[in-house]
């Protein structure tokens, strides 16, 4: 913005500068950290050594959401339900709109027992019905978690964990959160291999 004194010579040049690398992290449609800020996080928690938990949260059947109403109503949906995690854990933990219609959570503040309870309470609501444009609309979710607790560990094994655990919710508990077993057994530290493995051969 250019000002001028009243004789018409230039008085001040104003202007802003905006640090496009903090807005890279920010998901446009929900206001969220993105998938970036979640794994900056994520590094950020276990550089601390300190135990947290971890969890994503995904709807699914959503396609049917955006074939029926319109991806523009589905935008409005996503908005809601990621209004309604903020409302539910609060400042319990950090929220994040990931790919698509997941969701994370990170908490140094909450049990996994506790983030369950948040869980079932967040799941019952949507499955019960909530207003969006003035429609009744119901989703389902699956989820997983994992306890943070032992080091040294990678965001991206830990992100594989939850991946494993999101799809055994949505396969074999009906949306049930799934929680990651990860004391140190023999059969879990060959898992963990292995998705040491395949993440770096991908």
């Amino acid at each position: 913005v250019v000002l001028f004194k009243v004789d018409g010579n230039l008085d001040y040049f104003c202007g802003s500068i905006r640090n496009h690398g903090l807005f890279g992290h920010v998901n446009d449609l929900t206001g969220l950290r993105n998938k970036y800020g979640f794994f900056e996080d994520l590094r950020c928690a276990i550089s601390k050594q300190q135990p947290f938990v971890v969890s994503t949260i995904s709807l699914t059947h959503f396609s049917d959401i955006n074939t029926v109403y319109g991806y523009e109503f589905g935008n409005l949906v996503v908005q809601k339900f990621a209004r309604k995690l903020v409302e539910y854990i609060g400042n319990r933990g950090l929220i994040y709109r990931l790919d698509g219609v997941k969701f994370g959570v990170v908490s140094e503040n909450l049990s996994i027992d506790e983030l369950k309870a948040y869980y079932e309470r967040i799941r019952s609501m949507i499955n019960d019905g909530f207003m969006v444009d003035n429609r009744d609309i119901r989703l389902q979710t699956s989820a997983g978690a994992i306890a943070v607790d032992r080091f040294p560990v990678s965001d991206k094994v830990v992100y594989s964990c939850l991946v494993y655990s999101v799809g055994n919710s949505k396969r074999y508990r009906q949306g049930d959160m799934e929680v990651f077993d990860n004391r140190l057994t023999k059969e879990n530290m060959d898992k963990l291999d292995r998705l040491e493995a395949i993440r770096n051969s991908v």
